[in-house]
């Protein structure tokens, strides 16, 4: 509903006699790109919530919503040609006007993407992973919201660290001992949880906190190639070679003479 002030009494007849109805309006809406498709007048009372009797300054009008406001709709009143009128007949002019009128956001921020400023690559035992969710609005947190990850036998939580009064917001992981994954990823859509804390809108409205699919679209592991491996290169096996020649030895995964890169050398 929208309360709406009038400079003095207004009536329905320049009689300074009758109640306005809700024929005595124009709605103007305009949806600005928002979730809402049309509003319209269905009713008028005074502000204590009872019919209308004529002579009343203040006027409730109440609005029926098709779809859900999402915070950028927009209203406008105007009285209809010679149809509100002052106790002496002095007629109220179409060109009056509430000006725009912000809905309020009902519609809370959701989920649009997860994914992380961390380089893809493998990472071990004290490596710190960024992990970003995107909301579809800027979104206010309380307290410190965790995100379950898949890491294996052991599943760690990702904590919050950064980013309200945005829409990206920032959790942290810190790999420990035994965490591996080949592509890392939360555990499920139902991952992030609150934790005791709140992820609203400026409207107050709660946030969806459902993840993108796992492997899907949007989420952390179809955008990221995040690899955790907490596991010891160990040898499997040396092979002595004809005329002890060479010994050939067999790792338990590809090793490298750095992170990740380069060829062992001798010495």
């Amino acid at each position: 509903s929208i309360d709406i002030t009038l400079s003095e009494g207004v009536y329905s007849t320049n009689l300074g006699t009758g109640a306005l109805d809700i024929s005595d309006f124009i709605l103007d809406f305009t949806k600005n790109g928002g979730s809402a498709s049309n509003v319209v007048i269905s009713g008028l009372t005074n502000t204590s919530g009872n019919p209308l009797i004529g002579g009343e300054s203040t006027i409730r009008l109440l609005l029926t919503i098709t779809g859900i406001v999402s915070g950028t709709e927009t209203i406008k009143i105007n009285p209809v040609l010679n149809s509100i009128f002052d106790q002496a007949g002095n007629i109220s002019l179409i060109s009056d006007t509430t000006g725009p009128i912000l809905l309020f956001d009902i519609l809370g921020p959701s989920l649009s993407n997860v994914s992380s400023i961390t380089t893809n690559g493998a990472y071990k035992i004290g490596s710190v992973i960024s992990i970003n969710i995107t909301f579809s609005e800027i979104v206010l947190v309380t307290g410190t919201p965790l995100l379950m990850l898949e890491t294996g036998v052991i599943d760690r939580l990702a904590t919050y660290s950064s980013g309200s009064g945005s829409n990206n917001l920032t959790f942290l992981y810190t790999v420990q001992a035994g965490d591996t994954s080949a592509d890392l990823e939360y555990a499920a859509t139902t991952s992030l949880s609150l934790n005791g804390g709140t992820i609203k809108d400026s409207f107050t409205n709660n946030a969806t906190l459902l993840l993108p699919v796992i492997a899907g679209v949007g989420s952390l592991g179809f955008n990221k190639s995040i690899i955790i491996d907490t596991t010891l290169p160990k040898i499997v096996s040396g092979s002595l070679g004809p005329n002890n020649a060479y010994i050939d030895i067999a790792f338990s995964e590809p090793i490298f003479s750095n992170a990740g890169s380069g060829a062992l050398v001798v010495g």
